[in-house]
């Protein structure tokens, strides 16, 4: 496990070290549109599945800000178009007081144009899924100003509900409600963020 630990942190050392010397990293800003689901239910109402007066179907949809930060590095530089390996940062929902975190590592290319596309898996509270981006980088004599829309799909998933006793108040008997699974879904994720660093 140490070992694993060590090769993951080596890995990241050495995107970030790169990153740095080619000066393509920096912040990154903007905000994101969640549809209706789980993540929904609790932005909006802190309610988590199996909670009194959760709604599978989730609350309305929901927006939240980003900010974070951007780490990247070319491991294919040609005339025309580079291959990029990207580490994305970002921290959402700050303005509502709550610390929504989620990593995305992205494998793309970028067009000497300023286009690009990229795709990966993505870490958050909603859990592990795939994550697809494009971009397009406005370019000054002094500033890259990077603007990327991304989209990060729902997943369906299951709650299992636990069997239990409870109390009708009509009849004054104790009736037993047997367990059930309620599906339901995270919601998905719309992105627009846009960043700047220094132009070489």
């Amino acid at each position: 496990m140490n070992k694993i630990i060590l090769s993951i942190a080596l890995v990241l050392m050495a995107f970030t070290t790169q990153a740095q010397v080619v000066k393509l990293s920096g912040p990154r800003i903007g905000g994101t549109i969640i549809t209706s689901g789980a993540a929904t239910e609790f932005i909006q109402n802190s309610l988590f599945p199996g909670d009194d007066g959760w709604d599978p179907n989730g609350a309305p949809t929901a927006v939240v800000s980003q900010y974070g930060w951007q780490l990247e590095t070319r491991f294919i530089d040609g005339d025309e178009i580079s291959g990029l390996v990207e580490w994305v940062f970002l921290v959402g929902g700050m303005e509502r007081g709550l610390f929504l975190p989620s990593i995305s590592s992205l494998f793309g290319m970028r067009a000497k144009g300023g286009f690009e596309a990229a795709l990966g898996p993505n870490l958050s509270l909603s859990g592990i899924g795939m994550v697809l981006a494009v971009g397009y980088t406005i370019q000054t004599e002094t500033l890259n100003i990077p603007l990327n829309l991304s989209f990060v799909p729902g997943k369906s998933m299951t709650y299992e509900q636990r069997a239990e006793y409870g109390w009708d108040n009509e009849t004054g008997v104790e009736t037993f409600i047997p367990s059930s699974e309620i599906d339901y879904n995270t919601g998905s994720r719309i992105s627009l963020t846009m960043g700047f660093n220094l132009a070489q």
